[in-house]
């Protein structure tokens, strides 16, 4: 797990240059209730259910990082203990 942390934080810092680029990542398993609603909002929206999914998922790390400070930064002090 900490080579894949350290492996993390090497491509934060490398694809905070070059911006726009995607991974696949693992599939995501939802409760029925909650993956119809994304199925729903993502027609309500006019939108994709990946491109709601992306866009959450910067939302909530954004807020998380307002309230606990920079995931990087967290992340190498805590590989520190």
């Amino acid at each position: 797990m900490e080579e894949e942390i350290k492996k993390a934080i090497n491509e934060l810092e490398r694809d905070t240059v070059l911006p726009g680029r995607f991974n696949f990542v693992h599939r995501a398993y939802f409760e029925r209730v909650g993956y119809n609603k994304l199925k729903l909002l993502a027609f309500v929206e006019k939108s994709s259910r990946a491109a709601l999914i992306r866009d959450l998922t910067s939302r909530g790390i954004r807020e998380y990082e307002k309230e606990h400070g920079n995931l990087v930064e967290l992340a190498r002090e805590a590989l520190k203990k």
